[in-house]
């Protein structure tokens, strides 16, 4: 839930409408499974995400997703329901955008 809050909030502050979508999408059971649908994915991994910025805890989230798609964008774009330009937008503001999170 934090992590969707994360990825497409577009501020450091969520706003309430911005809220609102994400717990809808994540009270509606069918959700999960569309995501894992379209990826064939048999599960998700969670991801430990360290305590910083609304920023650099988005940075890490998408550099560890990246990382676990092997660098495949559209996965990633799907996976985290964001567009490419998001992704493309996201990967520009980062400072080191080729470095792998482990």
């Amino acid at each position: 839930f934090i992590e969707r809050l994360l990825v497409i909030s577009e501020d450091e502050i969520i706003e309430d409408k911005v809220f609102e979508e994400v717990f809808g999408e994540m009270t509606n059971k069918n959700s999960g499974e569309k995501i894992h649908d379209s990826l064939n994915m048999d599960k998700v991994d969670n991801i430990i995400v360290p305590i910083g910025t609304m920023k650099e805890m988005e940075e890490y989230i998408i550099k560890k997703v990246y990382n676990q798609q092997s660098g495949n964008k559209k996965r990633v774009e799907r996976l985290l329901d964001i567009s490419s330009t998001t992704l493309w937008r996201r990967f520009k503001e980062f400072k080191n955008p080729l470095d792998s999170v482990k």
